[in-house]
């Protein structure tokens, strides 16, 4: 296991200073370790989800309805049942996804500290003690994040629907490695992001903005170099972290 240096109760009360080009260069540096081999892992990943996700689709909606309506996935055009197995489709590849996240944030751990890289580290949180936090985390934020952007764009807000939702994924950006490195509970790592990022918003911000513009910049590489690029955003999300708590000390205990 792993235990946090700094405490959220210390954090609470004494806050904390960042600097954001140390953490942007520190990102940086660590993504370049990570990039290829999870660039890879990512590949692999999304062959599996685009398999599963058509699988699910095709029994939801229906071949047939996907050729004679060119919007089957348009919202709007949802009924009440499609549109409740639509949230819970959705909501599910953000339960699935955390504990994929969680592997490739122990990843950029593993570059920081210059230890082998693994594609295998990336599942290592499917059968892991913080397996059930972890996906209780993505019940509770991809629930809640899907039914506002899935009610929004169902009444035609859709732009607000997005706003909505990456309100929550920025307020809970630390959520996962206060699980894996700091063994808190859904509950307490999701309160603690949105009081440790509270408490620096516009630094964190402006940094998560960077991150977000970074990834981005793969689609100019055929699209498909965003695969590779992606992989800052879990470089950032370990490095802020450790800049804020402190880099986490591995125990015997595992």
């Amino acid at each position: 296991m792993f235990l946090a240096k700094r405490t959220l109760e210390d954090i609470k009360t004494n806050g904390y200073e960042l600097d954001f080009s140390t953490v942007f260069n520190k990102s940086l540096d660590n993504y370049k370790k990570t990039a290829l081999i999870s660039g890879l892992g990512i590949i692999l990943i999304s062959i599996a989800f685009a398999v599963v996700f058509m699988i699910i689709l095709l029994g939801t909606i229906g071949i047939s309805s996907m050729g004679k309506n060119r919007n089957f996935l348009d919202v709007q055009n949802f009924g009440l049942i499609q549109l409740a197995i639509y949230w819970l489709m959705v909501t599910l590849v953000a339960v699935i996804s955390f504990p994929l996240i969680a592997g490739f944030i122990k990843m950029a751990q593993d570059a920081a500290k210059d230890k082998s890289l693994s594609v295998g580290t990336l599942f290592d949180f499917y059968l892991n003690k913080h397996t059930g936090n972890l996906i209780a985390a993505g019940v509770i934020i991809g629930g809640i994040s899907n039914f506002f952007s899935t009610l929004l764009s169902f009444v035609g807000w859709n732009f607000l629907g997005i706003l909505i939702s990456l309100a929550i994924s920025f307020f809970t950006l630390l959520t996962i490695p206060l699980i894996i490195f700091d063994d808190k509970s859904p509950v307490e790592a999701i309160e603690g992001s949105i009081q440790i990022t509270a408490k620096q918003l516009i630094i964190i911000l402006g940094l998560w903005i960077v991150a977000c513009i970074f990834c981005t910049l793969g689609i100019f590489g055929l699209c498909i170099g965003i695969i590779f690029t992606l992989p800052f955003l879990y470089s950032f999300q370990y490095i802020l972290f450790a800049e804020i708590i402190g880099d986490p000390i591995e125990t015997e205990e595992n």
